[in-house]
């Protein structure tokens, strides 16, 4: 069939969007960037598939993508299977949607989505999925515990310290570890009175000394006494978890993949009423545009009886 102009820049919008998100996700740009790419893909694939009947159109939007991350992922046939399989999800669910298009009285996006967009999405997270094990195959300890994730807890884990050692105080993580053995030694030399006897600067110097040796034969690692109290919580989790997956280090970097792949599908389940949202503001706005054109189809029904 004729396709015209602005369905033609939709399709070229798509395939845009897709090798953009491709692109970002494996050329070591920010993950975020590829994301807001990912969403424009699937907006205009949920778009083509509804207005434009295109079939042809659509795998080249769909496999071409597939095709560029070629260039960046592993030579190995089954990181290329998994690939494969991906956008075959992706365009299963453009073709529901258009065999439901064909099939069903008028438009209705909604009922048209339902068909095929949850397949798409499983596939843009299986690529997700993909992407980010080709680079943490073998993950490093900050990738077992994001960082961000830790500062969240940070905070209830420093109360549960001031617990367990009362003579410590109130811990700042933001502070010097220096500082944190400086209140130590004066909290544990304090008088029953309150009365803190005068130490000298040499006593407090080797007293921090010795308390940060003491604490380096803990941890099993070395402190200068600068570093933020903060980062070496998050040095002992990261040590800690490293010690307890080394035994199944081989098999992490599927497992942390199969997390991503159900984290992804998680997401896509606002992603998906977040595409509706914004499919019925295109269907208003192309409607007021003169973008959507609407035909009116009289349909006869024949009936045989005695």
């Amino acid at each position: 069939m004729n396709i015209s102009w602005p369905a033609k820049i939709i399709l070229v919008l798509w395939f845009i969007c897709g090798v953009a998100s491709v692109a970002m996700a494996l050329g070591y740009e920010a993950w975020w960037r590829s994301g807001i790419f990912a969403l424009g893909f699937t907006l205009l694939f949920a778009i083509s598939a509804i207005f434009i009947d295109s079939i042809a159109g659509s795998t080249i939007a769909i496999f071409i993508p597939g095709l560029t991350a070629v260039y960046w992922l592993p030579r190995s046939f089954w990181v290329w299977g998994a690939l494969l399989v991906s956008f075959i999800f992706m365009w299963l669910g453009f073709w529901f949607i258009s065999a439901e298009r064909t099939s069903t009285l008028g438009t209705r996006p909604r009922h048209l989505l339902a068909a095929g967009l949850p397949m798409f999405l499983t596939g843009v997270a299986l690529a997700g999925a993909l992407f980010y094990y080709t680079y943490n195959q073998n993950p490093s300890p900050a990738s077992l515990i994001p960082r961000p994730a830790f500062d969240l807890i940070l905070p209830h884990i420093v109360k549960s310290m001031e617990s367990i050692v009362p003579a410590a105080g109130p811990i700042d993580p933001n502070a010097r570890v220096s500082d944190l053995f400086e209140g130590l030694i004066l909290r544990q030399v304090e008088g029953k009175d309150g009365v803190v006897p005068l130490i000298s600067a040499a006593d407090m110097k080797l007293a921090v000394r010795l308390q940060r040796e003491s604490w380096e034969k803990t941890l099993g690692f070395a402190l200068t006494g600068e570093e933020r109290i903060g980062d070496v919580l998050y040095r002992v989790a990261t040590d800690k978890a490293t010690s307890l997956v080394k035994p199944y280090a081989q098999f992490l970097g599927l497992a942390v993949a199969v997390g991503v792949f159900f984290a992804l599908k998680t997401v896509s389940i606002f992603a998906y009423w977040l595409i509706l949202l914004l499919v019925y503001i295109f269907t208003v706005l192309g409607k007021l545009l003169g973008l959507i054109k609407q035909e009116d189809h009289q349909i006869t029904v024949r009936r045989q009886y005695i």
